[in-house]
Formats: C-alpha cells, structure tokens, sequence
C-alpha cells in the first residue's frame, strides 16, 4: 500500500468517526470559515465552526501537513 492510500485510508477511517459532528459544517461556506480571508483555514477559525471535532481529526484532513486547511480539505473534511 503507498503512503496515499495509506492516508486515505486513515483520513477516511478518522472522518468516519466524527461524521455527525463534521455533518454540522456541510453546506457551510470555505469563505464563510475563512474569517481572516487568507484562503486558508487556521485550526483556530476551524475549532469556531466545528468546537466538538477531536484535534487528531483536524490533523488527519491536513493531508499536507502545513497545520492549516486549504479549500480541498476542508471539503474532504466536511464531505462536500
């Protein structure tokens, strides 16, 4: 199995487990979330929309590693 499919494997299996709580934020806007309006999501503008995700959660949908989320994962994370 690749590194890839590994973290998908493991972002996938994590988004699972908070869906209901992650449910909340479908159908909410990524410029909505972007307080700051720097096209990325901080996990401080995140943590204000979604309080109750667990941070390891947060972590998983950073599929770059950069400790914020840009625009495709936060969709990834939110299902949309």
């Amino acid at each position: 199995m690749t590194n890839a499919m590994k973290l998908k494997s493991t972002l996938f299996a994590t988004l699972f487990a908070g869906a209901s709580t992650v449910a909340m934020a479908q159908g909410v806007e990524f410029a909505t979330v972007d307080t700051d309006g720097d096209g990325m999501l901080s996990m401080d503008e995140i943590k204000t929309l979604l309080p109750d995700v667990p941070d390891d959660q947060l972590v998983a949908a950073d599929a770059n590693g950069d400790g914020m989320l840009d625009e495709s994962e936060y969709q990834v994370l939110t299902g949309g």
